[in-house]
């Protein structure tokens, strides 16, 4: 089962998490959403996207962020693996 965590928890970040339910290969295991509702059942939430991002528990990363975020932060998940 792949651990995943969403950056970015709006419009495109429950689409990404209802898709990885649907599929059953992954599981969102984290958010990092300075304004959350309703989180997926069982996952943690973060305070920044960095930290999900660098936590090594994690597997996959989807970054549902404005446009102006995405670069900076993809280039992060990519260089922390």
């Amino acid at each position: 089962m792949i651990r995943i965590g969403i950056v970015g928890l709006g419009k495109m970040g429950r689409i990404r998490c209802d898709s990885v339910a649907r599929n059953g290969k992954g599981k969102v295991v984290a958010v990092a959403e300075p304004k959350p509702m309703q989180l997926p059942p069982g996952a943690k939430l973060y305070q920044t996207p960095e930290s999900l991002i660098d936590d090594p528990n994690i597997d996959a990363v989807f970054i549902c962020t404005t446009n102006h975020l995405n670069q900076p932060l993809t280039i992060r998940a990519i260089q922390s693996g």
